[in-house]
């Protein structure tokens, strides 16, 4: 199946004088690789990687990363089967939540899933958005490989520890998932698919070759 692994933009108010900044995205590079291990094509859509560039979005808030139009171009380059969605920072969540509503306005039967340290906080809040499919909670790689499992199948994700999904309109959450204690057992991230910064500054068209 098709995967896109996607970290948001950010918005601010147009008086925040901060910058945006990220750390290497090695959470979505472990989440990809265990998921090309099992034989996933998977792509990074980083759409902070371009955080020099802030738009104005109205007359109060400011964008910082790519557009919704840009999101959505590569939304339809790729056409994924599953869009998976870093919910880092409880302060950008709606940035998030903008991701789904664009995944679902593009393809409604889409599996949208969240994961990063907000969601798995906050999962049952964060499931309030009917655009969202599931949450992960906690460390991912083990669950994710579970659900995809059982979603390429057409199985339920019932059992499915770590997870928090929907049964028959109602939120239902999973057991807690195990710490992963093996570390050896998880790939390399992969390195790979995630864009650097400094090249795209150097030569903004890449992002024309995303996908």
């Amino acid at each position: 199946m098709k995967v896109l692994l996607i970290y948001p933009p950010l918005t601010l108010h147009k008086f925040d004088v901060s910058v945006p900044s990220k750390s290497t995205l090695i959470g979505l590079g472990y989440i990809a690789a265990v998921l090309q291990k099992q034989g996933h094509e998977v792509k990074i859509l980083d759409c902070l990687i371009t955080s020099y560039r802030r738009r104005s979005l109205d007359e109060t808030f400011i964008r910082s990363g790519l557009s919704d139009s840009e999101i959505l171009d590569r939304l339809k380059s790729f056409n994924p089967d599953v869009v998976g969605v870093s919910s880092m920072f409880t302060s950008y969540f709606k940035d998030a939540h903008d991701i789904a509503r664009l995944a679902k306005e593009y393809k409604k039967n889409i599996l949208v899933v969240f994961g990063g340290a907000h969601a798995s906080t906050f999962p049952e809040v964060t499931m309030k958005d009917d655009n969202i499919d599931a949450v992960v909670v906690g460390e991912g790689e083990i669950t994710v490989c579970e659900m995809m499992g059982r979603y390429k199948n057409r199985s339920d994700f019932a059992g499915t520890k770590g997870l928090v999904h929907r049964v028959n309109g109602k939120i239902v959450r999973e057991q807690t998932r195990e710490f992963i204690q093996d570390l050896d057992k998880i790939p390399f991230p992969a390195w790979e698919l995630l864009e650097m910064d400094s090249e795209i500054i150097k030569d903004e068209n890449r992002k024309n070759k995303f996908l």
